[in-house]
């Protein structure tokens, strides 16, 4: 009885899993796994990261475009350095050998002398006063060709004026002309002539260079001034301490130093010093001579152990 139960239980608890994973999945395949979208826990990180660089891009284009239109209002010959963290607030660099001037900031090539200004078209000075109709002219003054009220009107414009409207706002009027009465113009105190004698440049201060500077400049760092001058009055150049000239004598090169042989130390004695040894025994004989120990020992050792031992430690 008791195992006809047994087996009733044990078959009851064998059907029961069977019919709840028959619900789940099927009589062939009781276990089913359902399909579970796990969500991307790096989306909404993505998401930002894809908005950030399309935001990084527009600011690069958008800055791109005023250090564009910055580098436009650059004067001619130069070029443009944008500043990092100004768009559009960069410098404008004049391209070597050009020269900005601080004044009318455009570049320019710099002259080391002033040469003589070109002579400009004549230019006709209208008379400075007319006369009504049936008055006397102005005594002192052009009357031909006679001009208008309109004529006086809009006054003529001075030298000075003339030759800032040929020559920029740097030209002056030198009061001088020319054999056919042109005007004469120059640049003001501190301007020189362009290249082409077309406008008044800044003039660059240029230091003379020392005798020194001028030997490096031709021979390299290590040439200096000999301290004499040549037949022409040029700087006579030598080189420095520890240099000589090259085969060439285009430049100054270091003097190669002698090899120094190596000091060779002689060995080190190791062995015992013998003469220090035997006053140390003759010490020692003294000092056992005084001891107050008995006769009978120092005499024994004296005799038979004290002589032995000092030939050994000898060597002999």
């Amino acid at each position: 009885m008791k195992s006809i139960t047994l087996l009733a239980i044990t078959s009851v608890l064998l059907i029961v899993p069977f019919v709840a994973s028959a619900q789940q999945g099927t009589i062939g395949n009781p276990y089913y796994f359902m399909d579970v979208t796990i969500p991307d826990p790096f989306k909404d990180l993505n998401q930002s990261i894809q908005q950030k660089q399309i935001l990084d891009a527009m600011n690069k284009q958008t800055q791109a475009l005023q250090d564009a239109n910055a580098a436009a209002r650059c004067p001619a010959n130069s070029t443009y350095s944008p500043k990092l963290g100004s768009p559009g607030y960069g410098t404008c660099t004049c391209n070597y050998p050009y020269r900005m001037n601080l004044m009318s900031s455009q570049c320019w090539l710099p002259t080391q002398q002033q040469t003589p200004p070109p002579a400009i078209q004549p230019v006709i000075r209208l008379p400075d006063c007319s006369y009504a109709p049936g008055k006397p002219p102005c005594p002192g003054y052009a009357t031909q060709p006679p001009i208008s009220v309109q004529q006086v009107t809009n006054a003529p414009s001075s030298n000075e004026q003339l030759c800032r409207n040929y020559y920029g706002q740097y030209s002056t009027w030198s009061e001088r002309a020319d054999s056919q009465n042109a005007l004469i113009c120059d640049c003001l105190s501190g301007y020189v002539w362009n290249s082409n004698k077309t406008a008044c440049v800044f003039v660059q201060l240029v230091l003379p260079k020392t005798n020194n500077q001028l030997c490096q400049d031709s021979y390299g760092k290590h040439s200096v001034w000999h301290g004499t001058m040549n037949a022409e009055g040029g700087a006579v150049c030598d080189c420095a301490t520890g240099y000589k000239w090259n085969d060439g004598q285009a430049a100054c090169i270091a003097i190669p130093k002698a090899p120094v042989a190596p000091v060779v130390q002689p060995p080190v004695d190791q062995s015992p010093d013998k003469d220090k040894i035997i006053a140390d025994l003759i010490q020692r004989t003294k000092a056992t001579s005084t001891n107050t120990a008995t006769p009978k020992e120092h005499g024994f050792l004296s005799m038979f152990g004290f002589w032995p031992w000092f030939f050994g430690l000898l060597g002999r």
